[in-house]
């Protein structure tokens, strides 16, 4: 009989322990998604199983394996089982390090709260397949909402299991208010809380406080993995469904997160993937605003987000001429873009490509479809690069609900002229009613937010008239989301903004306001009050010298030019910035004003000089001649004259175009 050594028992002692200290952190994730209640419930039906396609592929795009991703919805998302779901796949399932997300698209509620910790009143719920929406005093009183005291100890549990080097990040696509006023506009809860009839209304909250939704306490609790939750908005705010092109309904938050996450750079900081997030929150759903809670100076998934590629993936290849790329909507690719394919790891610069194709469709907003103009090898592996990039077509979607048949008339006509507006009978961008309002009839025009672009009695003009004053506002709301949707990002044109607060003296001249410390400045998205001023301060952070201007979409939807403008004269060179310049307005300050929400300035960055301000003087109609691309592009977003929907397919690296969100808010 021979003795191991024991030496040598300890080498292996330790060269296990090292294994076990060197495994990566695993990957979990638990997806609830209900989009469709019982009938008998009182809820809408929801666009949340869209959400599971985005939330899933996004998480895959970050390296969670899809045998790690678990999918609850409808039937199965009951209380018990959503509860069950939490325990089974990610409370027993994680280890200590792993990293856990929990997504949960869905209806919110709001219940008495019956403990005492809630500031307004009332605990922030989220219902599950089977809650009902009323409350029937003896019969259903809540008690299968999912409160948020009672996910909150479950999270704690999984922060505990998870260990201080894990992590959790939570998202709630859902709100705890309003059902919208529009009948066709979805959103996420109820203004009905569940709570006997007399029960009182809740409190206000300061803005600072409107965030608290108690998910199970966040910090100060040692060794639980750090939570950060993200919620689609406030808890006495609507959150609005987004329609993409194809009339496809997904959660607001799940469709911005999504977009951000999956081109997420190493080493963000919850706090930085919130900036982004909340940005593309503000463009797509303007009136409401994003929530978080959490220790945002964590990094995301420890830092280990993948580097963004400059190509994409071919997926699969369908025919010798047709294939799917990994990249769709999300990437801001669409239908008409060029695409160029060049074999994997090779050097592109003055080679010709080995095929070339256009995008023909995405029926996912992950995955595209492409028409090449030549087979590929299909042996071998291929990348694809954007050639010329379109930035989708200028579809609205309009429901028509008008009783007048002069007007009904006159409406299908002049509509019909127009290849851009599509009639539709559900989940529509735009819709026109007819209502009796103080003993009128009348006529207006709501977006899918619920705001009122039009409104006017029918007897105060003819039908012709009104008609086409709808179709130009129409028109004028087509453009506004085309452009707030609008990214471009040139590497080599790199431009930061600031909106520095200002105010005017007795003399009507602009002072920068004394400012705290970079350290305790707030994150995120300004916000200033109506009166207040800002000024531009614009640096070039590039090596290349750039010309810049701003176009201005506000929270109404209309789109004018920001800066330069008409009462701030300034020529083409006093826009141009060197490398490593700055430029700060003091002469060209902005007063802020209603409407009240979230304005877009669209920041364009060029290699020459740009006019856009002629472009909108001429209401699209000035001749392009040797205009720059991004002006050709502008142009075609008027539909005045060009009535089709299409956009023209420009190359990515024509310009930079980010976008700068600040809030309006009342006075105080």
């Amino acid at each position: 009989m021979s003795y191991m050594k024991l030496p040598t028992l300890i080498s292996i002692f330790l060269l296990i322990s090292a294994i076990t200290w060197a495994r990566p952190p695993g990957k979990h994730a638990l997806i609830i998604a209900i989009g469709t209640y019982p009938a008998q419930s009182g809820w809408k039906n929801l666009g949340a199983e869209n959400d599971v396609i985005l939330i899933r592929s996004a998480l895959m795009s970050q390296g969670f394996d899809s045998a790690n991703i678990r999918v609850i919805t409808n039937e199965a998302a009951t209380y018990e089982g959503i509860k069950t779901a939490i325990r089974e796949s990610l409370i027993n399932t994680v280890r200590s390090g792993d990293i856990a997300v929990f997504h949960f698209s869905g209806h919110g509620q709001q219940v008495l709260d019956d403990n005492g910790d809630e500031l307004d009143g009332y605990d922030e719920a989220f219902v599950p397949y089977d809650s009902p929406l009323r409350y029937q005093a003896g019969v259903y009183e809540g008690e299968r909402l999912l409160r948020d005291d009672e996910l909150g100890k479950l999270f704690l549990s999984l922060r505990r299991k998870l260990g201080k080097k894990g992590q959790l990040l939570s998202l709630f696509d859902a709100c705890h208010s309003g059902t919208g006023t529009r009948g066709n506009t979805i959103t996420r809860g109820t203004n009905t809380k569940m709570a006997p009839p007399l029960s009182p209304p809740a409190n206000d909250l300061p803005v600072q406080q409107m965030n608290q939704f108690g998910i199970g306490g966040l910090k100060g609790l040692g060794k639980p993995a750090p939570m950060i939750a993200f919620f689609a908005s406030g808890a006495h705010e609507l959150n609005y469904e987004y329609l993409d092109e194809k009339g496809r309904r997904y959660g607001s938050l799940s469709y911005a997160f999504s977009k951000v996450f999956s081109n997420l750079p190493p080493n963000s900081s919850f706090q930085g993937l919130y900036d982004k997030v909340q940005v593309e929150m503000a463009i797509i759903a303007p009136r409401q605003h994003m929530q978080v809670e959490g220790e945002l100076e964590t990094l995301v998934m420890k830092g280990a987000t993948k580097q963004i590629p400059r190509y994409f993936n071919v997926r699969t290849q369908l025919t010798p001429t047709t294939l799917l790329i990994e990249a769709g909507t999300l990437s801001g690719i669409h239908p008409g873009t060029e695409i160029h394919f060049f074999p994997a790891d090779q050097d592109t610069a003055g080679q010709t490509p080995s095929a070339t194709g256009v995008v023909t469709n995405n029926n996912l907003p992950l995955i595209s479809e492409v028409k090449l103009d030549n087979s590929l090898d299909s042996d071998q592996l291929y990348w694809a690069y954007v050639y010329k990039q379109n930035y989708g077509n200028m579809q609205i979607r309009l429901l028509v609900d008008v009783q007048h048949q002069a007007l009904r008339q006159k409406l299908q006509r002049i509509i019909g002229e127009y290849e851009l507006v599509q009639e539709v009978g559900e989940s529509a961008d735009l819709m026109i009613e007819q209502q009796r309002t103080n003993g009128l009839d009348s006529i207006f025009l709501f977006s899918k937010d619920d705001v009122n672009l039009f409104a006017m009695p029918l007897g105060e003009a003819s039908p012709t008239y009104i008609s086409l004053e709808i179709m130009d506002r129409m028109l004028n709301y087509a453009q506004a989301m085309f452009l707030r949707n609008l990214t471009m990002d040139s590497r080599f044109l790199q431009v930061e903004v600031d909106l520095l607060p200002a105010y005017e003296d007795k003399f009507g001249n602009t002072h920068l306001k004394n400012l705290p410390s970079s350290d305790s400045m707030p994150r995120g998205i300004p916000a200033f009050e109506e009166s207040e001023f800002f000024v531009f301060k614009v640096r070039n952070m590039g090596r290349k010298a750039v010309y810049y201007s701003f176009l201005d979409i506000q929270p109404d939807h209309y789109v004018t030019t920001a800066f330069p403008t008409s009462s701030c004269k300034l020529s083409a060179q006093d826009c141009y910035l060197a490398p490593d310049s700055s430029h700060v307005w003091m002469g060209c300050s902005m007063e802020v004003a209603p409407p009240y929400g979230n304005e877009v300035l669209k920041l364009i960055v060029t290699e020459e000089p740009l006019n856009l301000q002629r472009v909108i003087s001429s209401r699209g109609k000035a001749k392009p001649g040797d205009s720059h691309p991004f002006e050709r592009l502008f142009q075609s977003s008027f539909k005045n004259t060009n009535r089709g929907r299409t956009t023209p397919s420009i190359p990515p690296s024509t310009a930079t175009v980010k976008s700068i969100v600040f809030q309006i808010r009342k006075k105080s």
